[in-house]
């Protein structure tokens, strides 16, 4: 016994350097990941003040970045966030409770646009295709358009039906609803098989604001305008699974330019189309 007692002490003082030398490995590492994290907190503290007056536009931010993180966008926050540690980004979401949205099945953007359209047609909102040539349209509403001004994000030009009755509202020029409401009424007449007077929200958007003959800047407007309406009253009325996200609807006085209502549109068709069948 104390043959054995004289080897493990001999043994345990030749093992004490190595010993001490791993301890001292670990304590390192341990505090290098506190500073670590307290730099992370700190980076993320200092973003959400340097943009507090755009904090409800974070969803975007992830649009932004997922799609091209080197992109100098018009929104300095959107930058900004790309430019970020995605350890910061994370931190930033945490403290201001907002999802982090998952961006990698990749070519998503397109799937969602391609479930968006064949949905749509099904339900009749558009008669004529306005996202062919990869939805070009809708695109240059960023990459042409993005630093446009919004000239009114939501106005009042459409008319509601009464009691069903739609023609003679138009006839008379009664205008006095958005078109997201427009879209509302259309699928609530269309569920109750009495919307066969009202104009499919599309062609009457078409016909309203005269697309084929407006400014292209005005045409790439509408369209991110439409995306956004018609996404959110799909999802309302049920014609997809629910999103595992909590549902985006921003206020319209945040929007500034179309660059906004662009990454606006692509979030509205991922959140309603990146989990559909």
């Amino acid at each position: 016994m104390i043959a054995d007692l004289f080897a493990n002490i001999i043994k345990e003082a030749a093992d004490f350097p190595h010993t001490q030398k791993q301890k001292r490995k670990v304590a390192s590492q341990q505090r290098k990941a506190r500073l670590y994290k307290n730099d992370v907190l700190h980076e993320a503290q200092e973003f959400c003040i340097n943009h507090a007056a755009e904090l409800e536009l974070l969803p975007l931010c992830q649009i932004a970045c997922a799609l091209d993180p080197l992109r100098n966008n018009v929104r300095q926050m959107y930058t900004d966030y790309s430019n970020s540690n995605p350890d910061v980004q994370k931190k930033v979401l945490e403290l201001k409770g907002i999802p982090l949205y998952d961006f990698s099945e990749e070519g998503w953007m397109w799937r969602c646009i391609d479930r968006y359209q064949k949905l749509a047609g099904e339900l009749e909102l558009y008669t004529q295709n306005f996202l062919y040539d990869g939805a070009k349209y809708l695109h240059y509403a960023c990459k042409r358009y993005g630093k446009d001004e919004l000239f009114d994000p939501d106005p009042l030009i459409y008319p509601r039906p009464v009691n069903g009755a739609f023609k003679a509202l138009i006839e008379k020029g009664s205008i006095h609803a958005t078109l997201n409401t427009y879209i509302q009424d259309y699928l609530k007449q269309k569920e109750s098989d009495i919307a066969e007077d009202m104009l499919c929200p599309m062609d009457y958007l078409w016909r309203m604001r005269r697309l084929d003959l407006c400014s292209e800047s005005e045409m790439t407007f509408w369209i991110c305008r439409f995306i956004i309406d018609s996404c959110l009253q799909i999802y309302n009325y049920g014609y997809v699974d629910e999103s595992p996200y909590d549902y985006i609807v921003l206020e319209n006085t945040s929007l500034k330019t179309q660059e906004d209502l662009y990454y606006y549109a692509i979030l509205m068709l991922y959140l309603t189309f990146h989990t559909a069948a």
